[in-house]
């Protein structure tokens, strides 16, 4: 999940509208398909199934999306220069490896 953390920002924003829009429809279409359940038909339990695996795909769109933008990394989304390296960038950003363990 670490290299999600140098995406603008506006690009996890775009994630969570789409996960949104998708979500919310997939969630008014579930209580007609487990009324569909009831009637005995085998397209129900196939178009149920279907329905789980699209809301979950877009929670996880949501969840990526918030992602990006709550860990973004603002030091290293400037755009306008071109001119640095990523040993700059490197030395610019707030997430960085933690020595925790030192060789005695």
């Amino acid at each position: 999940m670490s290299e999600l953390h140098g995406i603008p920002r506006q690009y996890g924003i775009i994630v969570i509208i789409f996960g949104m829009i998708f979500f919310f429809p997939l969630l008014g279409f579930t209580v007609e398909l487990i009324r569909d359940l009831y009637s005995q038909t085998g397209w129900g339990i196939l178009m149920f199934g279907l329905t789980m695996i699209a809301m979950t795909a877009s929670i996880l769109m949501i969840g990526f999306g918030t992602n990006m933008v709550w860990y973004h990394d603002k030091k290293i989304d400037d755009t306008t220069v071109d001119d640095t390296t990523i040993d700059e960038r490197t030395n610019k950003s707030k997430f960085k490896p933690i020595e925790e363990f030192e060789e005695k």
